[in-house]
């Protein structure tokens, strides 16, 4: 098992910091140093990122992560009132796969000792801001450790600005703070959260209860992105109120605890904001593309060549909204699958001629669309398991991970590598949805981008520089 401890870049000094502790932010130093730690660890395999709470460890972590399309979690275990057990025992809990660990001097110091690295007082072994110890461990004894000084690299300058999207979709209410330069492409990822909802599922009213935990949600959210330097916030809201028939009135009351409106946005234009950022993403210029976002409530579609999309289609086909009107047993059985494909089918119909003009490319997104491809990785027996960007997957492996998914219950689908439990019931549907799809746009693969949405609106509206 490799274990990257991974000290906080450097922030914003004690006496020069009014607020709470944890809420001290990177100094500009501090950022070049966890650009510098992304370029470290690029071609490094990791599983989990865990940090400590304090805004300056999430911070020098964030940028990694979001190369792997991984989320930051935070960990009280790793703070500084927390001792060594805490953070052994968090080890322990992902024995055998990659861990990244980042956390302040003392507590790294107290790792080291215990697990005897060097020769004298682990107080004098190197440990700067923004650096790196790499361990090999097998069972409790480490059996190599490696130091990786820090690296700087510096930022874009002035033209790069600091943004936020809030994403009220159907199954989340999702963050990304980011570095933007759109003349370049550029989106860094600086800070990502999640909060679950129960949108999704919804084909009536979202009750009040559920909209009241939203726009609480949304608050805290908003307050997170500040406290990081976001410039300002991008809320948006997907399916999941666009289908509800209370929909505008919830998102009222979420624009009202932010003090500001919550831009409903279309079907097409969702498909719209995925088409740009995945192309951007996978460095496509001119080539014909069919990009799609498998979300909640919506499959989302826009196909063109170039910069702008020539056609745009959206339709209620969302993974967590098939799942809760057609699946009813598990393993999912084969009237249940048949009704899938039915339903994808019929409702794809009249876009397909659109759609599959000039031979596209196929390009997916989409937090299912992501499972399923680290579910792929593992069949290849690839070792980085979390970056599936770029991944292209074919119509017989999508067909062969299907049929795997669908003859699998819960609990064995639980056992295969990657699968996390809030996705887990929806993979096998997921998978019969893309599946359909390929079949009928006559497409031979498909394409991952870790882009989609959230970085689409965040390059729509960042200023030229």
């Amino acid at each position: 098992m490799k274990i990257y401890l991974v000290r906080n870049g450097q922030a914003i000094k004690r006496t020069a910091w009014t607020g709470w502790d944890d809420l001290r932010p990177l100094t500009a130093k501090g950022e070049n140093q966890a650009r510098g730690l992304q370029a470290t660890l690029e071609s490094v395999a990791i599983r989990r990122i865990w940090s400590s709470p304090a805004i300056r460890c999430h911070e020098t972590v964030e940028r990694l992560a979001g190369d792997r399309s991984l989320l930051v979690e935070l960990d009280s275990r790793l703070d500084e009132e927390s001792g060594v057990e805490d953070a052994l025992a968090l080890l322990d809990e992902e024995a055998g796969a990659p861990v990244l660990l980042c956390a302040g001097r003392s507590l790294i110091g107290e790792l080291l000792a215990t697990f005897q690295v060097g020769d004298g007082d682990p107080g004098d072994l190197l440990c700067q801001k923004g650096s790196v110890w790499m361990l090999e461990r097998r069972g409790h004894e480490i059996t190599s450790a490696e130091y990786m000084a820090p690296r700087e690299i510096r930022g874009k300058g002035a033209h790069t600005h600091r943004r936020a999207v809030l994403d009220i979709g159907s199954a989340s209410i999702s963050l990304l703070v980011a570095d933007v330069r759109r003349s370049e492409g550029r989106v860094e990822p600086v800070l990502r959260e999640r909060r679950s909802l129960r949108f999704g599922a919804s084909l009536g009213e979202i009750d009040a209860e559920e909209c009241e935990r939203a726009a609480k949600g949304a608050r805290l959210m908003q307050a997170e992105a500040m406290s990081v330097g976001s410039e300002d916030l991008l809320p948006v809201a997907t399916a999941g109120l666009r289908n509800a028939t209370n929909g505008q009135a919830v998102a009222d009351q979420i624009g009202a605890a932010l003090a500001m409106p919550v831009r409903m946005l279309s079907g097409a234009q969702e498909a719209r904001f995925v088409y740009t950022a995945s192309r951007i993403r996978l460095g496509i210029d001119k080539e014909p593309v069919v990009a799609l976002d498998l979300g909640g409530g919506s499959l989302d579609l826009a196909a063109g060549r170039g910069a702008k999309p020539h056609y745009e289609a959206s339709e209620p086909l969302g993974v967590t909204r098939l799942h809760a009107e057609l699946v009813h047993t598990d393993p999912m059985d084969g009237l249940e699958a048949e009704a899938i494909r039915e339903r994808v089918s019929t409702q794809l119909s009249a876009h397909v001629d659109r759609l599959r003009v000039d031979e596209p490319r196929c390009i997916a997104a989409g937090g299912t669309v992501r499972a399923l491809a680290r579910l792929v990785q593992a069949s290849r027996g690839r070792a980085d398991l979390e970056s599936v960007r770029g991944l292209t997957i074919s119509r017989s492996e999508l067909g062969a991970l299907s049929v795997r998914l669908r003859a699998a219950n819960h609990k064995e689908r639980m056992k295969m590598p990657t699968v996390r439990p809030r996705r887990v019931d929806l993979l096998p549907t997921s998978a019969i949805i893309l599946m359909t799809v390929l079949e009928q746009l006559d497409l031979a693969e498909m394409t991952v981008s870790d882009w989609g949405l959230r970085e689409g609106v965040l390059l729509e509206k960042a200023p030229q520089g």
